[in-house]
């Protein structure tokens, strides 16, 4: 259940492109600059991540026999080599491979987390007339329950023999939401799953409106299970492959069902998944969760616009919310399904996700499995429940004090940090600068390799593509792996504009396009601030015979 306001009722829904190599006769050239010392010493670290760079380079496996060689025999006689036709082709690759190691080496000596840097621009503020807007939803939704009921319609839901989704509905009330929800899925054609709803002895027209459904499995509870026991009673009639734990009061996307189940299938060791809840005002509500080591939580871009390329891109997250949140179904059954401790609700699908990633698995954001969510459709503020929301807080961070000192963040923390798990060499930059031109291709080419291999080397990446257009930043669409932030910038200013607002969260940068010592002096200038002590990298990448 969503846990940012305590409020509950009965039942209440919870909340490639190849790289060229450097010596390719060709168009194009790729150079090496760098800002800072180098000549460091080859390391076993060093080797390791040289094999990650050069898988994403596609370069011919004799070639990187003879690289590795050569940087064998080097330690053992430098002389030997150091004039070799692989030593020269192969040597722009080979510093950046050491200046790379040495980031990485010195990101995990450090083991330090940057101070708080404040995240772009999330101070959006809170709609004045969501209420309103609930409301009048709400008299929409319920004159289409009367319209639907009066018709003697009926509506047909998924329903597959062999499903690989369960939908897992748990219903107290609330029946014309409960209706706007089900529509939603009955629009899914094609989809493989079957929907299994758990009616908590609902007392207004819900029975009325289950009568009317075609395909679902409905389990007709005799007392009011609440969401908790209600998602573990439908789990035990569950055939799919992964759970969905659905809200009632949400309205699934287009293909979000079938992106999230993808998602899944892809990554063997992604134990759940969400994606992006919008609320009715067009606005998030999360795009993804964050624990913080005092046990509270929090919705990341709360109020943001969805549309933010921030949050349209995959990445780990702490958890995500119970209003949508797709799981193995043989994990969520190892776990023993939702913790009964927690009942009747609060912190329930926020322990799970902690138990998942406690026995290995992942948690996952989706920016394609997107929802709007009513929220809080049939909850009610109390003191009661606010006494649930103490108690169960306590029993949460009881249970879970090792991990939450060890790797979650403290509140203050910069929200865009802590939105993020699991990249722990440090946080990358990479800016493409240039138009719609043969150098825009050039630095594609080599923005898409430097991504890869950051990403295989642990590096949160964000690729920051300048254009004249926002609707196609230069290559920031084209071959880059989804789990990379994609920035629209209009210029190089826009680029170091972001580097300003992200002052302190990137510890390298790399610098696309240009010589940096060919930059006008302003440019350089306002360059060398926004680094704020970032380690710089620049790879200019020009047409072949430009000056």
């Amino acid at each position: 259940m969503k846990q940012d306001v305590p409020s509950i009722e009965a039942g209440a829904p919870s909340d490639g492109a190849e790289m060229p190599s450097p010596s390719q006769k060709g168009p194009y050239r790729a150079g090496l600059r760098h800002s800072a010392s180098s000549g460091i010493a080859a390391t076993d670290a060093a080797a390791t991540f040289a094999i990650a760079v050069t898988r994403q380079l596609a370069l011919a496996m004799a070639e990187l026999v003879a690289v590795r060689a050569e940087r064998v025999s080097a330690d053992r006689n430098p002389r030997a080599v150091s004039n070799t036709t692989i030593s020269r082709r192969s040597a722009p690759l080979r510093r950046l491979i050491d200046w790379l190691s040495k980031i990485r080496r010195a990101s995990r000596l450090s083991r330090q987390r940057p101070r708080a840097a404040p995240p772009a621009a999330e101070a959006a503020s809170q709609p004045r007339d969501l209420s309103s807007l609930k409301g009048m939803f709400r008299d929409q939704c319920r004159r289409e329950l009367d319209e639907f009921l009066a018709s003697g319609d009926r509506l047909s839901l998924p329903a597959a023999k062999e499903p690989r989704v369960s939908i897992v509905i748990v219903l107290f009330n609330q029946a014309e939401l409960t209706l706007h929800c089900l529509r939603s899925l009955a629009l899914e054609a094609g989809l493989e799953a079957e929907v299994v709803i758990v009616d908590n002895n609902s007392t207004d027209r819900t029975g009325a409106l289950l009568d009317r459904l075609d395909g679902a499995r409905v389990i007709r509870a005799p007392e009011n299970l609440h969401f908790l026991r209600g998602v573990n009673r439908a789990a035990q009639d569950a055939r799919g492959t992964y759970l969905l734990l659905l809200n009632n009061d949400t309205r699934v996307e287009p293909g979000a069902i079938a992106a999230a189940a993808a998602r899944l299938d892809a990554e063997p060791s992604l134990g759940a998944v969400g994606g992006p809840i919008v609320m009715l005002d067009g606005t998030l509500q999360e795009a993804g969760c964050i624990i913080w080591n005092d046990g509270h939580t929090q919705g990341y871009g709360r109020g943001r616009h969805p549309g933010d390329w921030e949050f349209k891109f995959r990445r780990d997250v702490d958890y995500c919310s119970g209003a949508f949140l797709m799981v193995r179904r043989d994990l969520f059954e190892r776990l023993g399904g939702l913790d009964t401790t927690y009942a009747p609700a609060y912190f329930e699908e926020t322990d799970l996700c902690m138990r998942i990633r406690e026995v290995g698995f992942r948690v996952g954001y989706e920016p394609a499995a997107g929802i709007v969510h009513f929220e809080y459709g049939s909850a009610t503020t109390s003191d009661g429940a606010r006494k649930l929301y103490t108690r169960n807080h306590k029993r949460f961070v009881v249970r879970h004090a090792a991990a939450l000192a060890s790797s979650h963040h403290a509140p203050g923390t910069s929200a865009l940090i802590a939105s993020m798990r699991d990249r722990s060499a440090g946080r990358v930059l990479i800016i493409a600068t240039g138009g719609r031109s043969v150098l825009t291709a050039a630095c594609r080419t080599i923005g898409q390799w430097v991504a890869k291999a950051m990403l295989d080397a642990g590096f949160a990446v964000t690729y920051c593509a300048s254009s004249k257009t926002q609707e196609d930043p230069a290559g920031a669409d084209l071959g880059m792996p989804e789990n990379v932030e994609r920035a629209i910038v209009q210029d190089l200013d826009g680029s170091l504009e972001l580097l300003r607002r992200r002052r302190g969260y990137y510890n390298t940068v790399v610098l696309l396009g240009p010589e940096r010592d060919d930059l006008p002096m302003e440019t350089r200038e306002a360059l060398e601030s926004a680094l704020a002590g970032a380690f710089l990298i620049n790879l200019p990448c020009r047409p072949e015979g430009a000056a």
